[in-house]
């Protein structure tokens, strides 16, 4: 894409360009910049260890995976047809969620990321369950899902694009989904299920929801904000597949009852710690760190 459209007849030899790497890392790099921000590549290696390419291939895998080119030229092409606040608040959206997937791709890796070996074991699922999500998702996540898409809609944004970008807050628990239906040998509708089951009986979309509208000043905050986040989804996810290796037999909702009822006096205990915090004007770092902590409890 590079070069001018009546060039790209050419492909095999615009493929073996002298400088194909080169021009390569020029476009990703400024799409890095441009989509996730100067500070992203820095501040991930400072804290995942990796090394720049490994942050470059994992900004790779995510816009691939949740087709965020495409995404980006409708948000863009709607200019002077909506308010301007409206497609800042949908680039942020999409920004925020590309480094919080990147971040998790970099958490979660196993081997060496390769960007096309990635996408194609990781998008059939992925895509699928984004156009799920609506049936998937009940309670309150669902309500609060269609909140966003109403607000969108009342902007002007077009229903499918609304959709879309109000999706992409489910992007780590998707990712998280896939993954755990490639450990555990289930398919990816059984294991959201069951996610999705343990999260509403815990109430933990609030509780998610509270960290992610922690206000930060400055990168350790930010840090710290992002570390909470983890942690949550790492106790969610751990629970998850803890009751996806007990039993092979069970419906999604049976494993869901029987973790609620075996961990019932626990459970209560959390979901009362829970409403208390609710019950109050706002939550700070410290309170949510107690919750997500008396939750960890629940592991095992």
């Amino acid at each position: 894409d590079y070069f001018p459209g009546a060039l790209r007849r050419y492909d095999e030899a615009i493929k073996k360009h002298p400088l194909r790497r080169e021009i390569v890392a020029t476009l990703l790099s400024n799409d890095i910049v441009d989509r996730a921000g100067p500070t992203f590549v820095l501040r991930a290696q400072q804290e995942t260890g990796h090394d720049a390419a490994d942050v470059a291939r994992a900004f790779a895998i995510v816009r691939e995976l949740f087709s965020l080119d495409a995404l980006w030229t409708e948000v863009e092409s709607l200019d002077n047809q909506l308010p301007a606040s409206a497609q800042y608040a949908m680039l942020f959206q999409a920004g925020r969620m590309l480094r919080q997937a990147a971040y998790w791709l970099l958490q979660h890796q196993t081997a060496e990321l390769d960007v096309g070996d990635r996408v194609a074991a990781l998008k059939p699922s992925v895509v699928k369950l984004l156009g799920r999500l609506g049936t998937l998702l009940k309670g309150a996540p669902k309500r609060r899902l269609r909140g966003v898409i109403a607000e969108y809609e009342r902007l002007g944004v077009p229903a499918g694009l609304a959709g879309r970008i109000a999706g992409l807050s489910a992007a780590i628990t998707i990712l998280d989904v896939v993954d755990l239906a490639g450990e555990t040998s289930r398919s990816p509708d059984f294991v959201a299920r069951v996610y999705l089951g343990i999260g509403r009986g815990l109430n933990l979309a609030w509780l998610r929801a509270e960290i992610e509208n922690l206000e930060v000043r400055g990168r350790w905050q930010a840090a710290a904000r992002r570390h909470l986040r983890t942690e949550l989804q790492e106790v969610h996810r751990s629970i998850t597949a803890d009751r996806l290796r007990r039993s092979r037999a069970d419906t999604p909702d049976e494993l869901v009852m029987k973790w609620l009822s075996e961990h019932g006096a626990q459970i209560q205990r959390a979901k009362g710690m829970l409403l208390d915090i609710q019950s109050r004007e706002s939550a700070d770092f410290a309170t949510l760190t107690v919750a997500v902590r008396e939750l960890r409890q629940l592991i095992g």
